[in-house]
């Protein structure tokens, strides 16, 4: 007999068997059990999360010889014909490949027969977002009025997609990801059946890449099993999917600490060298990171499940000892920028190396209360003395800001040659430029300007400076800010 992978082998029979979507299997029985199953639904949601399969035991349940019931024997010639797939009375259509008005025609003229068994015809489209326009509309009626004993289930990904006519037709189900907890206390339950030693943090990896889909992690289950044997182990299963060790991120936190440019560096050309993938490096620590960022919080281990046994919790809650909540969170910050930047870099090695880089120079966090409380303690009293170097002596030649910003009046302005020799005035003419020409009144003004400005600022900063001497901490901060180092 041919080898049956675990995705196929393992797939739910029953709606006690589906894991992580309760809601759904509990409103389909009671629908069931009362007799309020609709003509059609909309089950949406990413690959993976059982979609096709309750779709599957839903036509099993309303067909089933001792049904409808929300349990169905398996025993009866129409449950042993669903579950081979040979059920005339179940549907499975592609709406990749038959998504255009013809396929629905053809499909209106097929459901307009009676079951050939079973109770029921259950036609199931798979990515009926694939449908084209005119299919959709080529659709409605039948949708809305369909045959006696019809039941349309239309399974999505992208439900955006589908028109808004066809889901006021229908009853949609939001299908949710599967948590990484659920997932691998399902792969354990297969490993003690198929009788395949794991190590729990093993476990772990696989539910943790599959992201959220049961079918995903039963088939990385059976990949790393070809490779590992009946005994799964941490480190052959990082081996066999391309993640690195924790070993590896705790060695580069390790120079990070400590501000070790080149042993860091050397971490990004070992993992490219070992063939490790750049997207997953980041990836692995990015959750390093967030690791220890929850072991810095009490009690944030603790409620993470599965993710971290007690030991590892540990070794964790040790090593983020040495850095501080708000430098982890910026650390995350850049690596988040960096693992955005990546999939678009024509050298991601070298943005991968700036991105270690810039977690190197990072400084240390500090609030503005510890700014303040420094400020007090070590500059407070060197604060007046340095507002008095700063202020500006007063102008020579003007006593007040008023006099010297004052615009001159028409009368005060140069005269105008009309051929007439006229009176000299007080005040003097400007000078001559180098091409010969007088100065015009609008000159003046220039000019003078240019000399009410410095004097006006003077006077702005002699007000400032009365201000700060009423309050020194000012002054402090403006030295922080401006780059001037603090002598301790």
């Amino acid at each position: 007999m041919a080898y049956i992978v675990f995705a196929r082998k393992w797939r739910p029979r029953s709606f006690g068997e589906v894991v992580g979507q309760e809601h759904i299997v509990s409103t389909l029985c009671r629908a069931i059990e009362t007799d309020r199953v609709a003509h059609a639904y909309i089950f949406t949601g990413t690959r993976g999360v059982g979609k096709t399969t309750i779709a599957r035991i839903l036509a099993r349940a309303l067909n089933c010889e001792k049904g409808p019931t929300p349990t169905p024997c398996g025993e009866c010639s129409a449950c042993k014909d669903i579950l081979s797939g040979m059920g005339f009375d179940v549907m499975e259509i592609d709406g990749a490949s038959n998504n255009g008005v013809d396929d629905i025609r053809e499909l209106r003229e097929n459901i307009g027969y009676s079951s050939m068994a079973g109770k029921h015809r259950v036609v199931v489209i798979d990515e009926v977002h694939m449908l084209t326009k005119s299919a959709f509309n080529a659709f409605l009626k039948t949708l809305e009025e369909p045959p006696p004993n019809v039941i349309f289930i239309l399974a999505t990904t992208e439900p955006d997609k589908i028109p808004a006519t066809i889901h006021s037709r229908c009853q949609r189900y939001d299908f949710r990801r599967v948590s990484a907890e659920r997932i691998a206390a399902h792969l354990a339950k297969i490993c003690e059946a198929e009788g395949v030693a794991f190590e729990k943090a093993a476990l772990t990896l696989v539910a943790r890449k599959a992201e959220g889909s049961v079918r995903d992690s039963l088939s990385l289950l059976d990949q790393v099993c070809s490779f590992c044997g009946s005994d799964l182990s941490e480190k052959g299963v990082r081996e066999v999917l391309g993640l690195v060790g924790t070993d590896v991120y705790r060695g580069l936190m390790k120079n990070i600490r400590e501000k070790d440019q080149a042993p860091a560096l050397e971490v990004v050309q070992k993992a490219l060298f070992d063939g490790y993938d750049l997207h997953e490096f980041i990836a692995g620590l990015q959750e390093h990171l967030r690791n220890l960022l929850f072991a810095r919080i009490p009690g944030a281990l603790e409620v993470r499940g599965v993710d971290l046994d007690a030991d590892e919790a540990k070794v964790f809650a040790d090593e983020a000892k040495d850095f501080a909540e708000p430098d982890l969170m910026r650390m995350s910050e850049i690596i988040k920028k960096a693992q955005y930047e990546l999939k678009r870099s024509a050298y991601p090695q070298f943005l991968v190396e700036i991105m270690v880089l810039k977690l190197l120079y990072l400084d240390s966090s500090a609030s503005v209360e510890q700014l303040l409380k420094f400020a007090k303690e070590h500059r407070g009293g060197d604060v007046k003395k340095k507002v008095e170097l700063t202020q500006e002596p007063p102008p020579r030649s003007v006593t007040t800001v008023e006099t010297a910003t004052r615009r001159p009046n028409v009368d005060e302005q140069a005269p105008v040659k009309t051929g007439v020799n006229t009176e000299k005035t007080d005040r003097q003419t400007p000078p001559k430029t180098d091409t010969g020409t007088k100065n015009t009144p609008a000159d003046a003004l220039v000019a003078e300007a240019a000399v009410c400005r410095p004097l006006a600022a003077a006077a702005q900063n002699a007000n400032i400076n009365k201000d700060i001497e009423k309050e020194p901490i000012i002054q402090v901060l403006l030295n922080i800010f401006d780059g001037e180092p603090l002598n301790q």
